[in-house]
């Protein structure tokens, strides 16, 4: 999947999860950044 032309995006996503993952991101992180994503 692009995720360049995707509308919305799903933390529970497979590969949202993965690059989460492989960037370390903490569950908290994860809440954090889609909070703050929801505001743009």
């Amino acid at each position: 999947m692009s995720y360049s032309d995707a509308a919305t995006f799903v933390p529970t996503d497979e590969m949202m999860q993965e690059g989460f993952s492989a960037l370390g991101f903490t569950v908290e992180q994860i809440d954090q950044f889609f909070t703050l994503a929801s505001a743009l």
